[in-house]
């Protein structure tokens, strides 16, 4: 994890758990969803600026969520709601994913941060 990444972690308070490298059947599900939408809900393909067809697709979502959850055989929708409840609250004051650095530019305005890689910047 990056410094970046365990810091955000940090701030939020959540848990990380990665799938395992090369196993792809662990991420299937997520696709296999993905694929439900567009196989069910962007047919036909919408059009950019119609805003009639992106009330549409809210009503197609929100349709879907009473469908029965395939294991669990009770609505998706009871089941967010389950999840809801387990989210952790936001913070009042939101993380800040950037770094503030002073550095020393070369003659071409160019920079190394953490000695990795280098940047451009304007001469002046």
């Amino acid at each position: 994890m990056t410094d970046l990444f365990l810091r955000f972690k940090a701030h939020y308070g959540f848990e990380v758990t990665f799938c395992n490298p090369y196993a792809g059947h662990e991420k299937g599900n997520v696709e296999n969803k993905v694929g439900y939408f567009r196989r069910n809900v962007f047919v036909p393909l919408p059009v950019a600026g119609d805003t009639c067809r992106n009330e549409e697709l809210l009503g197609g979502c929100e349709a879907d969520w009473q469908r029965e959850h395939y294991k669990k055989n009770v609505p998706i929708q009871l089941l967010f709601e389950d999840d809801k409840k387990a989210l952790l609250y936001l913070l009042r004051h939101p993380f800040t994913a950037c770094r503030y650095a002073r550095v020393k530019t070369e003659g071409y305005g160019k920079f190394s941060i953490d000695g990795k890689y280098f940047y451009s910047s304007s001469p002046e």
